[in-house]
Parts: C-alpha cells; structure tokens; sequence
C-alpha cells in the first residue's frame, strides 16, 4: 500500500494533481486447484488489490476537485474466463467488478472510469522465462490460439484514443463521467481498432457482455 501511495506523492510532487491513472500492474501465477495460498494471495494483490489502494489514493482528491480518470487493465479474462488459470481469471473477473463499482459511485461526481479487456497482448506474462506445467501451458496455448495477439503499443494507442474521446485525455477534465470497456478485437492492418462498449455515468458501468 505504502509503495503506491509513494509513487502517486512522487508524481504530484513532480508534476502536479494526478489526472489521470492507469491501474495497469498485472500477474499470472498459479493455476487450477493446485495453486496454493501465496500463489492466491500475490494473484489477489496485484491484481485487484493494487487498483483499490490507487483508487483510495486518489479518488477523495478527484470528487473533491470535480474530476479524475481511473483506468483499470483487467482482461478478456475478466469478461469470459482463462482456461488454465483459476487465479487470473477469478482475480480479473474481480478487477473488472471494482472498476464497475468505481464507476456507478463516482461517475456523478466528476470522476471517470474505464476498464481495458483485451484478448492476449504480447507481454512477459505470454512468454514466460521458465518452465511451465501443463496447465499454464494450455493457458498460454489457448490466449495465443484464441486470435492474433495484440503488441502493447497498439493497445496503448486504441486506449489513448478512446479516453480523448472520453474526456479522460485533458486535464481537468470538467467532470467526464463517461468511460469504455475496451475489449477484443484491437489489430487492423495499418491501424489500430477496438470494441467499446460506452458506459453510462449516471446508471453506472455497462459491462453487460
């Protein structure tokens, strides 16, 4: 907690009130029923729990002044389910339900949010420097084979675009409460595209898929 918390004073210090946040810290450890606490506990940490301690961090800041974006990295995982893996797909499930709830409280009060669901993105989390067991290689054999693996920066781009769009792009953003689920299909040749599903500030996240 104290870690992020620093980071975040860091940044304000550095340049100024923090508009706009992306809670992208991701882990895939652990597998089916094998998995055991510590492999749990870190899962639950990172990817869940990090996003709320930024969010403690600095929502308060955001109602109070009117504004704010919190952009939550979860998964296609987090939508449907990831073979292979109980951990990351209980864990992204349970991102994608924070960002849900961050958005139906606080999207009348000036602060937006947006949660990222792509399929696979080709990190270090899809080529992993070790040997793995049969279920994370069925988990990693499903993502690769499920369609075209996206590259970080094309993901990065799809989602720049959108939050502009959004009014999560600018600073101070005079209360955007709008945010996305940004999901699925994300490569065009010759450019970038992605699903998006608009949330509806006042009635809440529409993570209705």
């Amino acid at each position: 907690h104290g870690v992020i918390a620093a980071q975040i004073k860091a940044a304000e210090d550095a340049f100024g009130p923090v508009d706009l946040y992306f809670a992208n810290a991701g882990i895939g450890t652990g597998a089916g029923l094998g998995a055991s606490d510590d492999e749990w506990a870190r899962s639950i940490d990172v990817n869940l729990l990090a996003h709320v301690r930024a969010a403690q961090a600095l929502v308060p800041g955001w109602v109070e002044r009117g504004s704010g974006y919190f952009v939550v990295t979860a998964s296609a995982a987090g939508l449907l389910s990831q073979i292979g893996s109980a951990t990351y797909s209980t864990t992204k499930h349970a991102a994608v339900g924070f960002a849900e709830w961050l958005s139906i409280t606080y999207g009348d009060h000036g602060v937006g949010v947006s949660c990222l669901c792509p399929m696979g993105v080709e990190t270090a989390l899809l080529a992993p420097d070790r040997e793995v067991g049969d279920e994370e290689a069925l988990m990693l054999h499903t993502v690769r084979s499920a369609g075209a693996v996206l590259t970080p920066e094309a993901v990065a781009i799809a989602t720049l675009d959108r939050l502009e769009g959004a009014g999560g792009g600018t600073r101070g953003n005079g209360g955007a409460r709008d945010g996305a689920v940004i999901e699925g299909d994300l490569d065009l040749d010759g450019g970038v595209a992605a699903r998006v599903e608009d949330l509806a500030g006042a009635d809440g996240f529409d993570g209705g898929h």
